[in-house]
């Protein structure tokens, strides 16, 4: 089984042999690229991973909003030259599948069932997953599947999009909100790993920045988490690799909401991998 998972700035492509994840390779893609560019690097990536193996299929972790019964891409906001594409027809010709081989599914629930999976969670009642980058994805699971309704669960389990103090959730809890909170510290415009770097290394911003940051992201879980009363939130995206630095903030800010552990998942590359296969082909 090929399985993709494509971000805002990546495609990321690997094969998946039951709960093992093989040969994991990532190529940047640009998001304002022509079709055939970003179709080309999507191809290449795919290939260095399948490593000349025979596939049974493929599978794909992709953002919404997409038509993943028919594998039709309609985003806009990234990756608008390919709106309107029939990817599965465009993936069964670069990789020799009939169209039926190739599926999708939405990345934030890939990453959550792959993360439940690679931490030994399945039998968890109700959890969530969080991804924390340039965007704010999310997921919910209960009942030993994913919901998209319920009590503290929005409409697709998006949750990015919902009111928070002067805007959304993804404007406070996104890079752009670590960056734009370190410069008005008195910190110049940095990275979010640079300023993870300077944190690590003691300086006072840096550490008051990220403190902040995971007051926040309690804060703004709060309500969701009181709601859904999940017993793990497992993190994802490229900010949890600083979790160290924010996770025990958040922690006591969501302990008003609910007991519950939040956690940085350990196959932070390969989750979303390894749940789009088991999402897309559940019964292989």
């Amino acid at each position: 089984m090929l399985a993709f998972d494509v971000g805002g700035s990546h495609i990321a492509a690997a094969r998946v042999a039951g709960d093992a994840v093989v040969g994991r390779a990532e190529v940047a893609v640009d998001p304002d690229a022509g079709a055939e560019e970003i179709l080309e690097r999507w191809r290449q990536v795919g290939s260095q991973a399948a490593s000349g193996q025979p596939l049974a299929g493929i599978a794909v972790a992709f953002p919404r909003p997409f038509d993943y019964v028919h594998g039709i891409c309609r985003t806009r906001h990234k990756f608008a030259a390919l709106y309107g594409c029939d990817l599965r027809q465009r993936l069964a010709a670069a990789f020799v599948l009939p169209p039926a081989a190739v599926r999708f599914c939405n990345d934030a629930d890939a990453f959550l069932i792959g993360a439940l999976h690679g931490e030994g969670l399945r039998s968890e009642p109700r959890a969530m997953g969080i991804t924390l980058g340039t965007g704010l994805g999310s997921a919910f699971w209960a009942g030993g599947g994913m919901v998209e309704t319920g009590p503290g669960v929005p409409p697709e389990g998006e949750i990015y999009c919902l009111p928070w103090r002067d805007g959304t959730l993804e404007d406070a809890l996104s890079t752009r909100a670590i960056v734009r909170a370190y410069a008005a510290l008195g910190g110049e415009t940095a990275s979010v790993q640079t300023i993870a770097a300077r944190a690590a290394a003691g300086e006072p911003r840096a550490l008051e920045t990220w403190r902040n940051f995971g007051a926040e992201l309690g804060a703004g879980l709060g309500p969701i988490v009181a709601a859904f009363q999940p017993a793990v939130i497992l993190l994802g995206g490229n900010i949890s690799r600083a979790a160290a630095l924010f996770a025990p903030a958040a922690e006591k800010a969501l302990a008003k909401a609910a007991p519950l552990r939040l956690r940085p998942v350990a196959g932070l590359d390969t989750a979303a991998l390894l749940g789009a296969a088991r999402a897309c082909f559940p019964s292989v």
